[in-house]
């Protein structure tokens, strides 16, 4: 299932009082991640994903996403295995003169699919190095 949450930043909001939003999962497994930006950010618009007090993305914690116009994307597999499934999407946006907008997508996999994909990339990565494609 595909989760979208938008969230916007209001003009000139500092990161040590950043907007944040509880968002809402579904029981499973988090297979793939986007965060996308609208063109006029300008780098300055900075977006984060945390899980309580944990920063779950990106995985350092002084780090944050930024771009102008983009959307940055990775695979994942973070269980959402105990209630609530909650996660808290978050922004600011320092010395900007307009309201942003960053949408966050999350696609959420049962248990049994997401797992079913790591055998096959596990047998696929196994089999090119038996074929000296891969190290």
């Amino acid at each position: 299932m595909l989760h979208t949450y938008p969230l916007t930043i209001p003009a000139n909001t500092l990161a040590d009082t950043p907007v944040e939003e509880e968002i809402h999962l579904t029981h499973g497994v988090i297979t793939h991640v986007e965060v996308e930006f609208h063109p006029g950010c300008n780098g300055m618009v900075k977006g984060y994903v945390r899980d309580g007090l944990h920063q779950l993305f990106p995985t350092n914690p002084d780090g944050k996403y930024y771009t102008d116009g983009g959307v940055i994307s990775w695979s994942e597999y973070h269980e959402l295995f105990k209630s609530p499934y909650k996660l808290t999407i978050g922004g600011y946006s320092p010395g900007t003169s307009y309201d942003h907008e960053i949408i966050f997508r999350f696609e959420v996999t049962p248990r049994e699919v997401a797992e079913r994909g790591l055998t096959q990339d596990t047998v696929l990565a196994n089999l090119l190095k038996l074929l000296g494609v891969r190290r």
